[in-house]
Formats: C-alpha cells, structure tokens, sequence
C-alpha cells in the first residue's frame, strides 16, 4: 500500500499507525523511511 504523506500524518495523529520514534524527516512524499540503527556489519564471503 502506497500513502502520500498527508494521509500518513493523519493515521499517525489519530493512532491508526504508531511508529516510533518517529522522526519529522522520515515522514516523505510517498511514504516513510524507517531506520534500523547506527551499526552495521560486513561479512567476507567465503564460497567455493
């Protein structure tokens, strides 16, 4: 399901759709971007 922004701040303000934290800048024109965290990590592949 795709919602423009405006429809994603109304669900957000009448509680139909929690996310949190939510930040101000991750509410975009066709969606929400979501951020998982501040670490990350690489593994070496090893195939044969």
């Amino acid at each position: 399901m795709i919602l423009a922004n405006d429809e994603l701040k109304k669900l957000i303000s009448l509680g139909r759709l929690k996310v949190d934290p939510l930040y101000p800048d991750t509410v975009r024109e066709n969606g929400l971007d979501l951020r998982i965290g501040g670490e990350y990590a690489i593994y070496a592949y090893e195939g044969t």
